[in-house]
């Protein structure tokens, strides 16, 4: 035995060409012929260890890592201007449509919410509004999140003259006389309501599994004065199997039915 292997101190036979104990070959660099083993270094706790029969390698550049730092920058920027875009104020919306002053949109501005109109989606002028009640007087057409049809009349000095929606005085003559909490629902309480008619009119049919409602398109759901008004029909057996259409309208203040109507016949009131 005359050589040995300086990767792990192995003693090797002269005809070896491979070390038994690591597999390094004979004749790669990293082998000795002297007598005795090179002094090899054993691992303490806090060593870090390498394999020294494979080249060393680069570490790859992670390019997954730019790729979510982008997208992620990318949707920052969407949300910021989306923001930026809601955070138009009423005001500069009336300023931008009627050529007020910020003073004069101010008030425009605060009246609108007396009446709790909500934040202003779009405001436009309609000639065709325009009325002789008052001369100069003007109209705008203004859709909030919930309606595309509130109507703003402004006097010639562009004060309010009055808000109405719904062939209703909202405000007029400098008083707030409704509010459009009272008479707007949103996409939710439609749904909630019209689920809970559903179920309301199932409870007084001959054959409630019989039951088909019509969709969305065809009923009506609004409120007065804070009393929800629902109405649509129903197709359903009757008592003698025959499958019939029964118009109904139910109202309720929110907490129970107050009044309902099937086929022309109050059955509650």
């Amino acid at each position: 035995m005359g050589k040995f292997c300086t990767n792990c101190g192995k003693g090797l036979q002269d005809e070896d060409l491979f070390c038994d104990g690591c597999g390094t070959k004979a004749k790669e660099e990293g082998w000795s012929n002297s007598s005795e083993p090179e002094t090899v270094k054993t691992p303490q706790s806090n060593d870090v260890t390498f394999d020294y029969s494979n080249p060393i390698q680069k570490p790859k550049k992670k390019s997954g890592c730019l790729i979510v730092f982008i997208f992620f920058i990318a949707v920052v920027s969407v949300c910021f201007a989306i923001a930026m875009t809601n955070l138009t104020t009423n005001k500069e919306k009336i300023v931008t449509a009627t050529g007020a002053s910020e003073t004069e949109a101010q008030k425009i501005s605060d009246i609108l919410e007396l009446c709790k109109v909500g934040d202003i989606k779009s405001i436009s002028y309609d000639e065709n509004l325009d009325i002789s009640e008052v001369e100069g007087e003007k109209g705008y057409r203004i859709e909030n999140n919930l309606s595309p049809n509130i109507i703003l009349y402004l006097n010639p000095d562009l004060s309010v003259n009055s808000i109405r929606y719904a062939d209703r005085d909202f405000y007029k003559n400098g008083e707030q006389l409704l509010s459009f909490e009272d008479f707007i629902i949103s996409g939710d309480e439609q749904t909630e309501y019209q689920i809970k008619a559903m179920d309301y009119v199932k409870g007084v049919l001959k054959s409630p599994s019989t039951a088909k409602f019509p969709n969305i398109l065809e009923w009506s759901i609004w409120k007065e004065d804070g009393i929800y008004i629902i109405q649509s029909y129903v197709d359903a057996q009757n008592g003698f199997g025959a499958l019939v259409r029964s118009e109904f309208q139910i109202k309720s203040d929110g907490d129970e039915v107050i009044s309902f109507i099937l086929d022309g016949e109050e059955l509650i009131r």
